[in-house]
């Protein structure tokens, strides 16, 4: 795809204060785009300076061809950018309709003498704005509000009416700002559906957004801008003379949950060890939260935040699950914070606290992989590596402990690394994923793309999609 906005080392001060310092990035022609990262770091900073709304100090802007840096906001809106606000800036004395037909204006020709006079064409391009305005209320489920004040409207409803508003100035790009800022679970649903028939429709879609569940890249054409979490570039590992990963990249947003699936011996374990300095790269780098990391050793890589339950368990079997789990916080210091984690395993893992006195030896294969995750957890880690969780455990076990890993990422907002050999439930349960030949990536995509995809089909899913 070509990029339809390019954007080149933006730069821009309030005062001594560098609000957005040498930003530059792509928007693909028919993509969806996510701008992503914490309040303050600039992304409605950087919308301001594409649409005109702040003067750039510095760097380029460039739509679709042509620099938008020095042009008037609404010769940019004429160009084909529309956008929505992160405060909802509707005319709240106006109707729905009205409204929209505010959005239409830049391509209607009526000026305040046809306005008087009312000639043919200008009675025909009201008609025909009108109509414009009711089709893009339909479109966004207003219709039957149309002649309701916008101040009436429910606060969801208000937020579709803007993205009406910016439609009816036929955006070629489409820039949203907060969109589901204050919806409810169901609304935000109901957002996702909208933008993808958005993108239908063959405009490119530019948004800021802090739900992650909106953002998060787990559909076709969905790509999310930000300084991943953990990022591997290039990374090399060799045993002895065997190169076991040959410079592979593959990156980690915050609060996803990423698989990485393979034959034995495609080099998905190493990855893993590598990552939590278990063994040295020959090549390439490793960051996390945007540091280099693969300088540093494994037990301050804990520390840091990266933890692992390694394939086998590895737990201490002479020890007491208590034991095992006091182990896991080893890094750490508050007592009382400890405590706390302690009582959310024995939640995730009842069994657990009821065995918490018996050696870990005696358990059996699925408690002691409850063991080995919640010791793990007992780090307090940022970001989970898990390696085979469901290997050799029953059917009823390998749902249990991926039950677990979803409560882990979804309600303690902890981002999880997945090898695993059962594809089709790493699928269900991951945002998106690599796939992994002899030390390659050979194919990365959102879990859907790849659950659907033929050659995982055939090559890890029996021949069938999951």
């Amino acid at each position: 795809m070509t990029a339809l906005l390019e954007v080149r080392r933006a730069t821009k001060h309030f005062g001594g204060l560098a609000a957005v310092n040498d930003v530059s990035f792509d928007v693909a022609e028919g993509s969806i785009v996510g701008l992503i990262g914490p309040n303050g770091a600039g992304k409605t900073t950087t919308f301001n300076l594409i649409t005109g709304n702040h003067r750039v100090d510095r760097g380029t802007i460039a739509f679709q061809g042509r620099e938008l840096v020095g042009m008037r906001t609404h010769r940019i809106v004429q160009l084909g950018v529309g956008r929505t606000f992160q405060n909802i800036r509707l005319f709240q004395q106006l109707s729905a309709v009205e409204n929209v037909l505010a959005g239409r204006h830049c391509r209607t020709r009526a000026g305040l003498f046809s306005a008087m006079f009312r000639p043919p064409w200008q009675v025909r391009e009201e008609r025909e704005a009108v109509a414009r305005a009711l089709s893009e209320l339909a479109f966004v489920g207003l219709k039957e509000r149309a002649l309701e004040l916008a101040r009436n409207l429910a606060y969801g409803q208000q937020r579709r009416l803007e993205i009406a508003r910016a439609l009816a100035s036929d955006p070629k790009l489409l820039i949203l700002d907060e969109p589901a800022g204050g919806m409810n679970e169901h609304e935000t649903d109901e957002l996702v559906l909208l933008i993808r028939a958005i993108q239908r429709r063959g405009i490119t879609v530019l948004l800021i957004e802090h739900d992650m569940s909106l953002v998060m890249p787990r559909h076709r054409g969905w790509r999310v801008m930000a300084t991943p979490l953990l990022e591997v570039r290039a990374l090399s590992v060799k045993y002895g003379n065997v190169e076991a990963l040959h410079g592979i990249d593959l990156a980690v947003q915050q609060g996803e949950i990423v698989t990485i699936l393979g034959a034995n011996g495609a080099g998905k374990s190493t990855t893993l060890r590598a990552i939590s300095g278990l063994v040295k790269p020959s090549g390439g780098e490793i960051h996390f939260e945007g540091k280099p990391a693969q300088a540093i050793p494994a037990h301050r890589r804990v520390a840091m935040g990266i933890a692992q339950a390694p394939e086998g368990r590895r737990i201490f079997g002479t020890l007491s699950v208590r034991e095992n789990l006091d182990l896991g916080a080893f890094t750490r210091s508050d007592e009382q914070k400890i405590e706390e984690t302690r009582r959310w395993v024995y939640q995730l893992f009842p069994v657990l606290q009821q065995r918490q006195a018996q050696l870990a030896g005696t358990l059996s294969g699925g408690e002691q992989q409850m063991l080995a995750i919640g010791r793990a957890l007992m780090a307090s880690p940022r970001v989970l590596l898990l390696d085979e969780p469901s290997l050799g455990l029953a059917p009823l076990l390998v749902k249990t402990i991926f039950q677990a890993i979803r409560e882990v990422n979804q309600k303690a907002g902890v981002t999880v690394l997945l090898v695993e050999q059962n594809a089709r439930a790493a699928l269900k349960l991951a945002h998106r994923g690599y796939v992994m030949e002899v030390g390659r990536i050979v194919l990365a995509d959102s879990a859907a793309a790849l659950i659907s995809d033929p050659k995982v089909q055939s090559a890890y899913l029996g021949g069938r999609a999951a």
